[in-house]
């Protein structure tokens, strides 16, 4: 999980059966992830620093990217924890929902400096396709949220 926060969701793929991760910046939520779920590996360092000793079958990553200011540096994390054939669901504000409001200005997500990036399907797929990503898979969503499942081609 990629901006795990306290680890609820790397401890509930631990609980069906996965050897779970979280990677998160925030110290106070790694301490409080490693606490409640001690059978899953918390990191806490930022994307350029953490080495990755192993491709990931499955990658994670929920209401983080629109944070992220250096999408590279996101991306290549991205590429470093994956292999041909893993797979990684992305969720995020969808600036293409029609639930966004007219001017987006007033939609309650719509948060410079906290949120510095926005994606609707079309750029968040093409964002991943550069990577050497397929699109898998849109799942709805009944707010203004994006959820998206790629697939890794290849190497790049």
């Amino acid at each position: 999980d990629v901006g795990c926060g306290g680890g609820f969701m790397a401890g509930a793929f631990q609980r069906f059966g996965a050897d779970a991760s979280g990677l998160d910046i925030d110290r106070q939520a790694i301490r409080y992830a490693r606490a409640r779920y001690p059978k899953c590996n918390f990191y806490c360092q930022s994307f350029e620093d953490f080495e990755v000793d192993r491709p990931y079958d499955f990658v994670y990553s929920s209401e983080l990217i629109e944070h992220v200011a250096r999408l590279d540096n996101y991306m290549d994390l991205i590429c470093r924890l994956t292999h041909a054939g893993s797979h990684v669901l992305i969720t995020t504000p969808d600036l293409g929902s029609p639930r966004v409001p007219t001017p987006v200005t007033d939609w309650d997500v719509f948060g410079p400096p906290y949120h510095v990036q926005f994606f609707d399907r079309d750029n968040l797929a093409l964002l991943f396709e550069r990577a050497g990503f397929s699109e898998v898979r849109v799942y709805g969503d009944k707010k203004a949220g994006l959820k998206m499942l790629f697939r890794r081609c290849k190497s790049t």
